[in-house]
Formats: C-alpha cells, structure tokens, sequence
C-alpha cells in the first residue's frame, strides 16, 4: 500500500511540475511577467545609464561616476574604454544629456528586457578650439533585472529607427 500512495503522489507531483512549466511558459511568451511597473522600471535604469555615462565622460573617467552605472562590467568597460580613446587623440568631450524619450519597453526573456529609446545630447568638445554639436541618438538597450535591479547588460544605436541626426553650432 506503501508503493501505490508513493507512486499515486510522485504521479501528482509530475503533473504538478507540468502544469507549471506549461504556465511558465505561456506567461514568458506573452510577456506578462514584464508589467507596468518593471516596464518603468526597466526604463529608468537605462536612462539612469545614458545619463551617468555622460557625466561619466564629461569627468574624463572618473571612477566614482563608472561604480554608479547601473550595468554590466563588461559595459562600463567598454565606455571607459571609449574615453580613453577619445583622451588618446588629444580631444575633451563634455556631453549632456537634454531628453531620454523611451519608444518601447518589451520583453525579451523572464528578467531580460529591451528599451529602445532615443536620447538628445548637447556635446562640448575641445581640439584646436571649442565646438558644440547636438545629437538624436536612437538607442537600443538590453537590460536584465537582477538582485540589485535593472542593469544594463548591452546596449547599441538603433539603426532600425532611422531618427539619429546631427545637428553642428
């Protein structure tokens, strides 16, 4: 009698595990495990990263600025590596970061989502004078949600948007 009720419950367990799963697997593909408040969420901390990186470069790689980047390491990485390159060719870029307009929020996987976005610079830049550019950079950003919230785990231009534009003073 002992086998059948361990057998009947391992039975039930399976099934349970089953149902489940299915469910998982229905909510990931329509994308309700990203509601509204993730959503927001999700967009604040890309912001949160345009912004950052900005005064990030505008610092000329202050340290300080890149602990703060709500991303990846191999993220901040890569913009620390960017300003290195642009101290390397003798040129001093204070960017400003006007407007963050969020285009669209969707999910991706359970925890991933994507942001794209378009952001509105004001560029100082100094090399044998100063000269000031305004951009609109359409921008795509992969953000994962983890322990410590939204980060940014990649980003790039979104050349599927067609709006980028650069405008020179």
């Amino acid at each position: 009698m002992t086998t059948r009720v361990a057998a009947f419950v391992g039975v039930a367990g399976l099934a349970l595990l089953c149902g489940a799963v299915v469910e998982a697997s229905s909510r990931r593909e329509d994308g309700t495990w990203l509601d509204a408040a993730s959503r927001e969420a999700a967009a604040r901390s890309a912001a949160l990263f345009a912004s950052l990186s900005g005064h990030l470069r505008a610092s000329g790689g202050d340290r300080r600025f890149a602990e703060r980047l709500p991303a990846d390491d191999g993220v901040v990485s890569e913009v620390l590596a960017d300003i290195a390159f642009v101290q390397h060719q003798g040129r001093e870029e204070r960017p400003q970061l006007v407007q963050f307009e969020v285009r669209e929020v969707k999910p991706v996987a359970p925890g991933l989502a994507e942001v794209r976005a378009r952001e509105f610079w004001v560029t100082r830049s100094t090399r044998d004078g100063a000269s000031s550019r305004s951009d609109v950079v359409p921008v795509r950003y992969a953000v994962r949600r983890d322990g410590r919230g939204w980060r940014v785990a990649d980003w790039d231009i979104d050349v599927e948007d067609g709006s980028a534009s650069r405008a020179r003073r």
